[in-house]
C-alpha cells in the first residue's frame, strides 16, 4: 500500500484536510496546497452511549402473550365526501343571457 500524507490549504478552514498518496505531493503543492501532520484520532464515543444505542429495538417486540404489536403508521385516506367539502370552489361557468329588446 502506498503511504499517503495529510495536506491543507491556506485558503481553508484549518480543519478541512485532505489525504493523498505521497506520489501526489507535487501536484497538490502546484495548486497551493501544504503537507501538514495527521489530525488527531477522534475520541471514542463512552462505553455507556454506546451500549444504550444499542439497546434500541429495531423493530416491535412480541407482548407478553406471544402475540406481535403492529404499529400503523400510515396516513388514513379521506373519505371522498371529506375531501369534496374541503376543496375550494370554482365560479360556474355562465353564458351572456341575450339582450331582451
Amino acid at each position: 500500500m502506498a503511504a499517503t500524507v495529510w495536506m491543507r490549504h491556506p485558503n481553508l478552514p484549518p480543519e478541512q484536510l485532505i489525504q493523498v498518496p505521497e506520489s501526489s505531493i507535487p501536484h497538490h503543492q502546484a495548486g497551493g496546497w501544504e503537507v501538514t501532520e495527521a489530525p488527531p484520532k477522534p475520541k471514542s464515543a463512552p462505553r455507556k452511549a454506546a451500549e444504550s444505542a444499542d439497546s434500541v429495538p429495531l423493530a416491535p417486540q412480541p407482548e407478553a402473550d406471544g402475540e406481535s404489536v403492529v404499529l400503523d403508521d400510515a396516513p388514513e385516506d379521506p373519505a371522498p365526501d371529506a375531501e369534496a367539502a374541503t376543496a375550494p370552489k370554482r365560479p360556474r361557468k355562465t353564458t351572456p343571457k341575450a339582450e331582451e329588446s
